[in-house]
Parts: C-alpha cells; sequence; structure tokens
C-alpha cells in the first residue's frame, strides 16, 4: 500500500501568498517566468524568511516551475545557499540565484 504525502505550503511573508510547497525532500515554486524571473541578474528568488526556513524542513533541491514556458529549473539548496545573492527590490528581502546555477528541463 503507498501512502500519499500531501505536501507542506509555505506562504509568503504577508501570510495571504504561497510561496511553495515542500513534498519529501524537495521545495517546489511555481510561476510566471515573463513576470517572476528577475532580470538583473537573471534568474530566480525566493523570500529569504522561506529560504531559511527550508534546512528546517529536510529540503535538499529546490525547483522552479514556469507555467509558460513548461521549464523546470532545479537546484541544490546548497549550490543555491552557496551562490546566492541577497536582493530587495521593493517586496522584501529575497535570495537570488542566476540562471547559470539552475539545471533546466523541459517538462
Amino acid at each position: 500500500m503507498t501512502i500519499a504525502v500531501k505536501p507542506l505550503i509555505l506562504y509568503a511573508a504577508d501570510g495571504k501568498h504561497v510561496a511553495g510547497f515542500v513534498r519529501e525532500n524537495v521545495f517546489r515554486k511555481e510561476l510566471f517566468g515573463s513576470k517572476n524571473m528577475l532580470h538583473t541578474p537573471p534568474g530566480f528568488t525566493i523570500e529569504t524568511d522561506v529560504f531559511n526556513s527550508l534546512k528546517r524542513y529536510g529540503v535538499t533541491v529546490i525547483q522552479i516551475k514556469d507555467k509558460e514556458t513548461g521549464k523546470l529549473y532545479v537546484a541544490s539548496r546548497a549550490t543555491f545557499e552557496d551562490n546566492c545573492l541577497d536582493v530587495n527590490r521593493g517586496t522584501g528581502p529575497h535570495k537570488a540565484l542566476a540562471l547559470p546555477f539552475w539545471k533546466v528541463f523541459n517538462e
């Protein structure tokens, strides 16, 4: 018998918006790349508070799904932590990882 594990929902700092989901050791965030991809440097961000909680939940893999292109961006939490930039572009503190550090897959 297989038991389905429900994902843990992580909320943004405002407590209203979903920041992503944790299932087993994977954090997954779905977004629209044309709206949510960081332009300079090109990459993706995670709210600092959310990122800091990932270790506590045992996350070792981060996935960003672009709902427009179907691309899946994957990085280890360690790669993200070692190479991220601290940014605040008007929406609160975030950690950003530039595109060269992501592995890209077409789903």
